[in-house]
């Protein structure tokens, strides 16, 4: 209601209507005088609301000390990435072309021995080269008839019984078309050695997939000295069957005691460099580039950097 002047006003009043209080507004003790009287007690830490706490995290990130996150550009990212295309276009043939050269050797070596065992095994039961019988019956004219009779002879009883032959295409007029295919010389010339009635040659394909074909050397003329030209091809059908990439010739003479590589014996640079058969030669259209196999020998199986890598 409308109470007198005297009566004390605001929170004290309030108080000081409650018998407990009545004490306190009566003295010195007074509401207003408490917090100065009481000791022991601590301030309160003031509270911060959450989620102004949250703003002052948030805040905290995007002050100017704070790192900076370092990225690359677009067209740092594209420069970087073409210097990389230039250095592997500038590498990458030479990458290719040394993994072909060392796959050519072990597959070339692989053949070498794969037949010189195959020859071992026969001298065991036929006694020495110089013995075994496939010579032409009439060497002094090349008769194709007698030439076909010899190679039949020499293959079939020298050197099939002791390889895995899975395809066997013969030659002349019993010659199967599995095994025709063309070479080359390193210049790119085609040889086709298509089969024929008058047809000197034999061939056979391994289960390795070497195609194996056998002619008669009649090198001057002479076909007496019993000497077989063994032409590897190391991955068969496969290309490129090329005379010193992956066809490589092989000689088994009479008057030897093994398979020698064609060639084998000879100097470094006849080798490499002689005009008829040299590795390097390739003006020739048939049997160029026939010492390129026993180069590889001589270098100790491998390819040497002046090599005709054609």
């Amino acid at each position: 209601g409308g109470g007198g002047g005297n009566e004390p006003q605001g929170r004290e009043g309030f108080l000081s209507k409650i018998p407990f209080f009545k004490f306190f507004t009566n003295s010195k003790f007074s509401v207003s005088n408490v917090n100065k009287y009481y000791v022991g007690v601590k301030p309160q830490p003031t509270l911060i609301p959450v989620s102004s706490r949250r703003r002052s995290i948030v805040m905290q990130g995007l002050r100017p000390h704070s790192p900076r996150k370092v990225a690359f550009t677009l067209a740092e990212v594209l420069i970087t990435l073409g210097i990389i295309g230039v250095v592997a276009a500038m590498t990458m043939p030479m990458l290719i072309a040394k993994h072909q050269k060392i796959t050519t050797v072990a597959q070339l070596q692989k053949a070498y021995s794969t037949l010189s065992q195959a020859f071992t095994m026969a001298q065991k039961d036929y006694g020495d080269i110089s013995q075994w019988e496939f010579k032409p019956e009439n060497p002094e004219n090349g008769d194709s008839q007698s030439l076909q009779d010899a190679l039949d002879i020499f293959a079939n009883r020298y050197l099939i019984p002791y390889l895995r032959v899975v395809t066997l295409c013969k030659g002349g007029n019993q010659a199967k078309q599995d095994c025709t295919y063309s070479w080359y010389t390193p210049s790119g010339q085609e040889i086709n050695f298509v089969y024929s009635s008058n047809n000197d040659n034999y061939r056979f394909i391994l289960n390795n997939t070497n195609m194996i074909m056998l002619a008669y050397d009649n090198y001057q003329g002479d076909f007496s000295m019993g000497s077989v030209l063994i032409y590897v091809d190391i991955n068969g059908l496969q290309k490129p069957n090329t005379f010193g990439k992956d066809v490589f010739v092989m000689n088994l003479r009479s008057n030897a005691d093994k398979l020698k590589m064609f060639g084998e014996g000879l100097p470094r640079d006849t080798l490499l460099n002689r005009s008829t058969w040299g590795c390097a030669d390739t003006g020739r259209t048939t049997n160029t580039a026939i010492y390129c196999g026993a180069l590889i020998q001589n270098d100790g199986w491998q390819i040497k950097d002046d090599y005709p890598w054609f």
